[in-house]
């Protein structure tokens, strides 16, 4: 019947998605010096979670390496604002979601269910780049008041990456309103909100402050800062159709 195809139609596509993975996977250079490569960071971040840890992310390289280098299992975990591209999401996003997980945790114990305590612990990571953070960061401010267990992880490249990475592909590297030299120290703004913070900048350093911070019980801040000059594809060129997408800069 219409039930049974549709079935069959999307196990050959999820088939045909893992074919394609194989053939064309997401490889990275990861030098034993710094910078930090931002797919290591995200990488990372999925390591050290649970599987039905919610994601939130802004808007910008930082999305793509979210969607693209965390491994998702269950449904519901993955919040971003996709193509409408709002940049500044990631925290708001980040409330909302934990607000939600322990409204429903709430729920299940005045139901009597014995598995209600575990989901009171299910992780809320925002993963954030220095421009969209900044759009929103004033929001830390609700989540240290009503002490919510969220852990923000800062990809800060000191740009505002895509804008950085089109200049490159189309304008001859012509940077216009891109770059963040003046970026501020996340870890100590994190601090002044009353928040955890810290810097990161080694990759032997990733993977315990990852912990740490996880481990807090509030709200904490990772300025993870990161490979300036990474760029993320596959990338469509303007007023391309999404057949025509790049996988590398020499194919735009």
């Amino acid at each position: 019947d219409a039930a049974e195809r549709a079935t069959d139609r999307w196990g050959e596509w999820r088939e045909q998605c893992r074919t394609w993975k194989e053939e064309y996977p997401m490889d990275y250079a990861t030098p034993d010096d710094e910078p930090l490569k931002p797919q290591f960071v995200v990488e990372a971040l999925d390591e050290a979670t649970d599987d039905d840890a919610i994601v939130t992310t802004g808007v910008g390289q930082h999305q793509m390496w979210a969607a693209q280098y965390w491994t998702y299992t269950s449904p519901r975990t993955w919040v971003s604002s996709h193509g409408l591209g709002t940049m500044g999401y990631g925290l708001p996003a980040a409330i909302g979601a934990r607000l939600a997980a322990d409204s429903v945790a709430a729920e299940r114990r005045r139901e009597g269910d014995g598995e209600a305590d575990d989901d009171d612990d299910q992780q809320v990571v925002c993963v954030d780049g220095d421009g969209s953070f900044l759009m929103t960061i004033q929001e830390l401010s609700v989540a240290v008041r009503e002490e919510l267990d969220i852990t923000v992880a800062v990809l800060n490249n000191e740009y505002i990456g895509m804008v950085r990475q089109w200049q490159d592909a189309f304008f001859e590297g012509r940077h216009m309103a891109a770059g963040y030299d003046w970026c501020p120290q996340f870890d100590k703004l994190a601090e002044a909100f009353g928040a955890r913070g810290w810097t990161v900048d080694d990759y032997d350093e990733v993977a315990d402050v990852v912990e740490e911070a996880l481990a807090y019980d509030g709200p904490s801040v990772i300025d993870f800062h990161v490979d300036p000059a990474a760029n993320v594809y596959p990338m469509v060129p303007s007023g391309g159709a999404n057949g025509k997408f790049a996988l590398t800069e020499d194919q735009l």
